[in-house]
């Protein structure tokens, strides 16, 4: 009796679990076995880029001093490595990986009141002659066919925006930054060359990043003095001062934090240490924390958007579920966060002034839409203003839309070259993800780039993200780093000889 009785159980239980098993919930909770859409790694202009006579030209061009200095070096080498300081720059250069991490870390925990912008020109400079060390001693070079035509296409039209300035003068110190930041994606590709020189670099960025979130965090603690013209108090009534780290205005410290969450988020789940696993999960904490206290709302968006970008790589069946369960949260949230967030619907002077600003950018970029004025906000800023083209009392700063912005600085040919290099680096990146044979933890990483970037582009549509150089550097930074993890997926899925994947 007994033995039926536990059948009869076991029968219930068994049914009530394949009915669980079968749910439309459930067959959300499934990991789809493949991803809906076929994802080429290269295209037609990829493949004959490598061939071509232009990236003949400019793999000389690159290697052109590397291949000189390793001809002295070989001439002289008993005097070269007789050299102390050179023995001592030699093996900094075979650490290189982690040397540009720290250069970052530099770059992301160095308050704004003790930076200079010249600082990351020199630090691109001094890890290129690292660089330099390195190939003489390794007969290495630059490895030019990780730069993709589109992207270096951009490059090119940068050049050209700053040879045909309407002033060159106003538009000199931001092509320096243009040069650092092309500079610094060339030596990171040309450095991080597998997975210990990779990690290198992410930990030693997450370092200074760690940092600049905590002390964002200790901000958010300790109070911070509103700033009068950034917040509109009768719109946002009882909202603190807006946390900004070390970086002078809280919608920059947002922009930071979107690019490189998706890092340590991704930490948490490729460390195989339960302590690294804590520590990883600590500092997400307080980025995450510092981002909601930054009260950006562009920088809500955004994560929510990498947030979406995570789940569409491994699981796109609950983007919905994701985005009702999030609206439901909504009122769950403190007030003053909830409250910034319903002022995008209900509108502030900051959002007001968004349509003066546009609208300027509008009869700004009507007027200079196909050649651009050339590079750099200053030049915006005179045109603009003495041409009335702004009339809501304030000065004008910049389009607030990094599209527009590129597109006035560079002409047509600039903004399309920026798009397509990125549209290219996207697929690229993202076809590496959906494959197999690529390993879970490069997966991850390259996955993580891929967010950050697609968040802070989402970020771009209200602001100039570039406005600071700074930011700048870092994404141009993260952009490298998902090009060396996807080059050297590559190389452990097909060999160094195999099949090529880069961006």
């Amino acid at each position: 009796m007994n033995t039926a009785s536990e059948n009869n159980n076991t029968s219930i239980l068994q049914r009530l679990w394949n009915a669980i098993r079968m749910s439309f919930i459930a067959s959300l909770l499934v990991t789809p076995a493949r991803f809906p859409l076929e994802i080429p790694r290269e295209s037609v202009i990829d493949r004959a880029w490598k061939d071509s006579v232009g990236y003949s030209v400019f793999d000389w061009l690159c290697n052109l001093l590397p291949r000189l200095l390793g001809a002295l070096y070989r001439r002289f080498e008993g005097l070269f490595e007789g050299s102390a300081v050179f023995l001592w720059l030699g093996s900094l250069s075979d650490r290189l990986g982690l040397i540009s991490g720290l250069f970052l870390a530099l770059v992301l925990a160095i308050p704004q009141s003790y930076w200079n912008n010249l600082y990351s020109l020199i630090g691109a400079l001094a890890l290129a002659c690292l660089f330099l060390v390195h190939s003489m001693r390794k007969k290495g070079g630059f490895r030019t066919e990780l730069i993709s035509p589109y992207l270096l296409a951009f490059a090119a039209f940068i050049a050209v925006a700053f040879i045909f300035s309407s002033d060159r003068s106003l538009s000199l110190r931001f092509f320096l930054f243009h040069v650092t930041c092309m500079l610094l994606v060339l030596i990171i590709v040309s450095s991080i060359k597998d997975r210990k020189s990779l990690y290198a670099f992410l930990i030693a960025m997450l370092a200074g990043f760690a940092i600049a979130a905590l002390y964002g965090c200790y901000q958010g603690k300790t109070g911070v003095e509103i700033v009068r013209w950034q917040v509109d108090m009768e719109a946002n009534a009882g909202m603190p001062g807006r946390v900004y780290s070390f970086f002078e205005n809280a919608n920059v410290f947002a922009e930071i934090l979107v690019m490189l969450i998706p890092f340590v988020a991704i930490m948490v789940v490729n460390e195989a240490e339960i302590l690294g696993k804590i520590i990883a999960l600590i500092i997400l904490g307080a980025a995450l924390a510092a981002l909601a206290m930054t009260y950006s709302r562009a920088g809500y968006l955004a994560i929510v958007v990498v947030f979406m970008v995570f789940l569409l790589f491994k699981n796109w069946k609950l983007i919905p579920l994701f985005l009702v369960v999030g609206i439901l949260c909504l009122p769950l949230l403190p007030d003053t966060i909830f409250n910034r967030i319903t002022t995008i619907v209900t509108g502030d002077s900051s959002i007001n002034s968004r349509y003066v600003t546009y609208d300027s950018a509008r009869k700004y970029l009507s007027d200079n839409w196909l050649t651009g004025t050339g590079l750099g906000t200053d030049i915006g800023q005179r045109v603009v203003n003495s041409a009335s083209y702004y009339s809501n009392g304030f000065k004008y700063i910049h389009s607030h839309n990094t599209y527009v912005q590129i597109w006035i600085e560079t002409g047509i040919l600039g903004i399309l070259s920026f798009l397509a290099a990125l549209i290219n680096w996207f697929k690229r990146s993202s076809a590496w993800i959906v494959d197999k044979d690529c390993p879970n933890d490069l997966k991850n990483i390259i996955m993580a780039g891929v967010a950050g970037i697609i968040g802070v582009l989402v970020f771009g549509l209200v602001d100039y993200i570039w406005f600071y150089p700074r930011v700048m550097v870092v994404f141009w930074a993260v952009i490298g780093v998902t090009i060396a993890a996807v080059k050297i997926a590559s190389d452990e899925a097909y060999g160094e000889k195999g099949e090529d994947s880069l961006t």
